[in-house]
């Protein structure tokens, strides 16, 4: 709830090579704590600010900057006072 994906490249398009989506968090509201068990996940903050969990250590986050998961490891995105856009980047694929 509060949370939307739009996938903008899905892994059909690249063969499983990545796909590419964006992703928006309603202010207040997060992605809970879930991981990937075999892709790397990119992100860039392209509006708002939130916080970035990995591993019980939470990272404030703002407009422009990007932070990197590797696949395996454990994380949750919260969005601050106003509505956090993010793109994703997946390597490989999502689903």
């Amino acid at each position: 709830m509060g949370v939307s994906l739009k996938d903008i490249i899905t892994g059909k398009e690249t063969g499983g090579a990545f796909s590419y989506h964006l992703v928006k968090i309603t202010r207040h509201c997060e992605v809970p704590s879930h991981d990937h068990e075999t892709q790397w996940e990119w992100n860039v903050i392209l509006k708002g600010t939130g916080s970035f969990v990995i591993q019980e250590k939470e990272t404030q986050v703002t407009t422009g900057e990007t932070y990197v998961t590797p696949p395996g490891i454990s994380h949750t995105v919260k969005a601050g006072n106003s509505e956090l856009v993010i793109t994703a980047v997946f390597v490989p694929a999502l689903g």
